[in-house]
């Protein structure tokens, strides 16, 4: 995880005073930016340096100390058996649903989007929207479904992932110009799915060239197109929900985790607004 551009900005005492910015040192270093400018300038910086590559966002309720694609979260299960549960599901909503979009290599990419946990982390390619999923809290019920609640802590934090780290590569796919439009929910959420080309390796914290812990209060997102019903589109918007729905997707999950005895929802869901139904 690299931090020397957090300092190079902290560093700059005309800038710290006028976005509110302060580097906080520590096990995972951060930055607390007060003023929404002050990330914009923050993401300027990293993207003009091009041994960086390109430079996504990823917006969370909360710092874990890690950077892990949702595959690799909270399972005890070794990586070489979830990846292939991964490989294995892929083929079978592959089977189950002959439309063209998901005979894809990348499928895993888009369904990361759609609720399962996959080898791929899902990250943005637009502020507004990483600053909303910093400031709201996601749940997934039993049934799956999603529930969408104002976060209950005081700040959110902000990661900047470059697809570069010295000599290692991110792989990248832009769900906007990778998949087809009938696929609202990542087109509408500036989607981006990043994932390592080293099998071995899953943990992306390396990647990560800013933090910044942010005031909740003053990175309001709201309006239309903030709105839940909005970023995550009811079936009759989105036709891929409506597809997954529809071939019960989630049973073919279920029973691909009972085979390699892996714990119930190691590979997600597909996730849908109650209201959306």
């Amino acid at each position: 995880m690299e931090n020397d551009l957090m300092r190079l900005l902290a560093r700059r005492s005309g800038l710290s005073k006028k976005f509110g910015l302060r580097y906080v040192d520590g096990h995972w270093p951060h930055l607390e930016i007060e003023h929404p400018a002050g990330v914009a300038r923050l993401i300027g910086e990293a993207k003009k340096q091009v041994d960086l590559g390109r430079v996504f966002l990823r917006g969370q309720v909360e710092q874990h100390g890690a950077m892990l694609p949702g595959l690799f979260r909270a399972n005890n299960a070794a990586p070489d058996t979830l990846r292939e549960a991964e490989k294995v599901l892929t083929d079978r909503i592959r089977h189950s649903i002959p439309v063209k979009r998901f005979d894809r290599a990348d499928l895993p990419a888009l369904l990361q989007h759609y609720g399962f946990r996959t080898s791929w982390l899902d990250a943005v390619d637009n502020l507004f929207v990483a600053a909303w999923f910093g400031a709201n809290e996601l749940r997934t019920t039993t049934d799956s479904f999603i529930e969408i609640s104002p976060s209950s802590r005081k700040h959110g934090w902000l990661f900047l992932i470059a697809t570069r780290s010295g000599p290692k590569q991110l792989r990248h796919v832009d769900l906007r110009i990778e998949h087809h439009p009938l696929s609202s929910r990542p087109h509408i959420q500036h989607g981006i799915s990043l994932t390592t080309l080293d099998s071995t390796e899953y943990d992306l914290r390396e990647f990560v060239v800013g933090t910044v812990r942010f005031p909740i209060i003053g990175y309001t997102t709201t309006g239309v197109l903030f709105e839940s019903s909005f970023l995550f589109p009811r079936l009759d918007d989105d036709h891929t929900l409506r597809l997954l729905v529809k071939h019960r997707v989630n049973d073919i999950a279920a029973e691909i985790e009972k085979q390699y005895k892996l714990a119930d929802g190691s590979l997600g869901r597909v996730s849908r607004l109650r209201s959306a139904a």
